[in-house]
């Protein structure tokens, strides 16, 4: 056999296994890739949307205009691999029909992109000198119990599983290298390549290669000459992608306002047992009958398997061993003598460390204030992978020299035994695989029209896209801000999504990720009451008609008097298409409202000066005009109060209400203030009832983000309940929501009363608007 083919025969028969594996899992998306959707539900499907919705329908290579409309969005924050998706979208200028296949290419590039992890696996353990045929083995192992396996539900843009293989193949390649400058090179490609793949992976790329790098300075110090320049390239290497991506963004992005303070971080982190503990069977059930692993964070899940937790176990005893024999600590054996490899363990350990929210758990969680930009990367559970390729390499590194050694003269135990450690890794990542097979991959692609369902192709034959602007989903949805929030339906996403693609219209609303408050602000107010003007008016230029598409699910008040100024297109069992003037839509009844009260006051019941539409044998009011806020909703004050207190606002005393009838506790909270009102409504409403024998539960729990209503500065709170029979007094109590920056929170006009009760009352104006009070609402017309 020529050394070329003995060389290439092992590579050949890695990519054969790997084909075989691909065929046996995931057979559907291997074969047609374009003829199936990995997921879909939320994040999968909108990446799908908003992927294949830049490249067909977008007028620009940085702006996304599916969603966030009027106002678009930046490529980086919407699209799902921008790289991919911006490269096809160049191709088609010059090849149109590239676009009938975006989907297949989208799933390709990943599906394919295990044999790719497979090559990279095997060429950085050959360097480590592991046998050709044990480094197949592991390779296979390790590719198939990757945790970046578990993306496939909706993130992926994280599953390209050879992204950290290749930059670990990178910089072996510099190390050895004599022209080490052209590898410096590669790296920054690399790094930058996966910034606009997914921010995640290029900042990952980059802390592996500091992390390595500064460790590997350090321990080799005094063979490097010319030590400043050294760092001084390991610094550009680092961070020049960084700087050149923040450059790209800050110079591109018109969106200001995006949170500084993303929910999340020191929360979605990694931990002992998300790391070190199975997630899955089959040695999952067998750790469920010893104990009860409980804290196994998805976001951290980063398992590195029982054959590396071996490896661990015994390095250790075998480190402690010599430790104890040489009266000083020593942290490698005979067994393990890769300086290289210890450097990247050391590296490995420091980002797992990170992972894990070290150093700010350690009360240092101020200093992630300081450097905000790292609590962008609110997830940060995703570095453990790092540590999971590290130390599966050199576990298989460690085992093979153990084996090698203790087995020197018995070669076939010693295979055998590796074999087995191989199997193993193998045998506790089929799980992860026979799961995705089970619950993923049977969805057709129905973003090829001729996939799409019966009624949605006959829906799209009703109306002409070009008569309208956007589309309104029902129920709505404008998820993304982490301010102004309104979560919407599965159903609602799907079906606005796919009329999305299909029509070529923008959906007016979001599932997207660190909007720009204010611009989520004014989308999530569109489905405010009618008679609140709608800010967003004033950002649209069109004068086209809207497309409504409601799944017909439960809907708000609000959100049905949008469907009653509608005129019907088409319905089915399952969808209502409908349409609305842009002057139906932002039509304001508050004149109409006013002239109701008006024509109706005389015949309804006064208490002091509030009109009440029928008698109540309860109502509690109070403006708070005496407190001392300079800020109001209504009048001349508002209560300020602190989150951290877990104030008690009021205290309702069960016996004055009916046990029959349904109450409305309603006010207004404050919605401004820094960066368009950053997490100033990050905190928590509860009703709490009191029991007779003085025990309590929380009877409704609301966080401010979510209100529907919202009038300018103020977001309204509105909670229903029904007494019950044993309640001593129902309490209303503010407090603090996690990861909240924002000490202080304004509330305005407390209204409680019983549900079908209006209530009126009229309030003087120093100018020439007519002001009504009604069930808290402010109704402002012209007098």
């Amino acid at each position: 056999m020529t050394k070329y083919a003995k060389n290439f025969l092992p590579i050949i028969l890695l990519v054969s296994l790997g084909i075989i594996f691909l065929l046996t899992f995931y057979h559907k998306v291997t074969v047609s890739p374009n003829s199936f959707l990995f997921n879909y539900q939320g994040d999968g499907l909108t990446s799908y949307h908003n992927f294949i919705y830049h490249i067909k329908h977008d007028s620009s290579f940085i702006k996304f205009e599916g969603m966030n409309y009027p106002f678009s969005e930046h490529l980086t924050y919407a699209v799902n691999n921008p790289l991919l998706a911006n490269s096809i979208k160049l191709i088609s200028i010059i090849w149109p029909e590239i676009i009938n296949y975006s989907i297949g290419i989208h799933n390709g590039s990943i599906i394919y992109g295990f044999i790719l992890s497979l090559i990279f696996l095997y060429l950085i353990l050959r360097h480590y000198k592991i046998d050709s045929w044990f480094a197949i083995l592991f390779s296979l192992g390790i590719m198939i119990l990757s945790p970046q396996i578990h993306r496939v539900s909706g993130h992926y843009s994280l599953e390209y599983l050879f992204f950290i293989p290749l930059t670990w193949y990178l910089i072996i390649n510099k190390i050895r290298a004599s022209k080490k400058i052209i590898w410096d090179i590669f790296l920054v490609i690399n790094s930058l390549c996966w910034l606009f793949v997914h921010p995640y992976l290029g900042v990952l790329a980059s802390m592996l290669n500091l992390s390595f790098f500064g460790i590997y300075f350090f321990q080799n110090y005094k063979l490097f000459k010319q030590k400043l320049i050294y760092i001084l390239r390991i610094i550009l290497l680092v961070f020049l992608p960084i700087i050149i991506f923040k450059i790209f963004i800050l110079s591109t992005d018109t969106h200001p306002g995006r949170t500084t303070n993303p929910y999340g971080f020191l929360v979605f982190t990694s931990n002992f047992e998300s790391v070190f503990f199975p997630t899955h069977p089959p040695f999952r059930t067998v750790i469920n009958n010893v104990f009860t692993v409980k804290n196994q964070i998805w976001e951290g899940w980063a398992y590195i398997g029982l054959t590396s937790i071996l490896g661990i176990l015994i390095f250790l005893f075998y480190s402690l061993k010599e430790s104890v024999h040489e009266i000083k600590f020593i942290f490698y054996n005979k067994y393990f003598q890769n300086k290289e490899l210890k450097s990247f363990i050391l590296a490995g350990l420091l980002i797992l460390l990170f992972s894990m929210g070290y150093p700010f758990l350690l009360g240092m969680e101020g200093f992630a204030d300081i450097f905000s930009v790292l609590k962008k990367f609110r997830a940060v559970g995703r570095f453990a992978w790092v540590w999971f390729y590290i130390i599966n390499i050199s576990s298989v590194y460690f085992f093979y020299h153990l084996f090698k050694t203790l087995l020197s003269k018995r070669k076939k135990l010693r295979s055998f035994g590796l074999i087995i450690l191989g199997s193993l890794i193998i045998i506790e990542g089929l799980s992860y695989h026979q799961n995705n097979k089970k619950h993923l991959f049977n969805y057709s692609n129905f973003f090829n029209k001729e996939l799409l369902p019966q009624n949605y192709q006959q829906a799209l034959n009703k109306f002409d896209a070009n008569e309208f602007q956007a589309i309104i989903p029902l129920p709505f949805f404008s998820k993304g801000s982490g301010n102004f929030e309104i979560v919407g339906t599965h159903q609602s996403v799907v079906s606005s999504t796919l009329f999305s693609y299909h029509s070529g219209l923008p959906i007016f609303g979001n599932y997207l990720a660190r909007t720009s408050i204010n611009e989520g602000k004014k989308i999530s107010q569109l489905i405010s009451p009618s008679f609140i003007k709608k800010e967003v008016e004033d950002d649209i230029k069109s004068y086209k008609k809207f497309l409504i598409i409601n799944t017909k699910e439960q809907i708000s008040t609000y959100e049905q008097q949008i469907i009653d100024r509608s005129d019907l297109i088409y319905e089915d069992e399952e969808l209502m298409v409908l349409e609305i003037s842009r002057e139906r839509l932002f039509q304001n009844n508050s004149s109409e409202l006013f002239t109701h009260f008006l024509e109706n006051k005389d015949n309804y019941y006064t208490d002091g000066d509030l009109f009440l539409s029928h008698t109540t044998s309860f109502l509690y009011y109070n403006n708070f005009d005496s407190e001392k806020s300079h800020i109001s909703y209504i009048g001349k004050s508002a209560l300020r109060a602190k989150k951290s207190l877990n104030k008690s606002i009021c205290s309702i005393d069960v016996p004055l209400l009916d046990f029959t009838k349904s109450y409305t506790l309603s006010f207004w909270m404050y919605n401004n203030g820094s960066n368009y009102g950053q997490d100033v409504l990050n905190c928590k409403v509860r009703l709490i009832a009191i029991h007779d024998n003085n025990n309590s539960h929380i009877i409704n729990e609301f966080k401010p983000m979510f209100c529907e209503a919202i009038d300018g500065d103020w977001s309204r709170i509105e909670i229903q309940f029904q007494p019950e029979n044993g309640y001593k007094s129902i309490n209303l109590i503010i407090s603090s929501d996690t990861d909240d920056r924002v000490s202080e929170y304004i509330i305005d006009e407390l209204l409680i009363k019983e549900t079908d009760l209006d209530v009126y009352k009229i309030i003087e104006s120093k100018n020439d608007d007519a002001i009504l009070f009604f069930n808290g609402f402010k109704i402002v017309t012209s007098k």
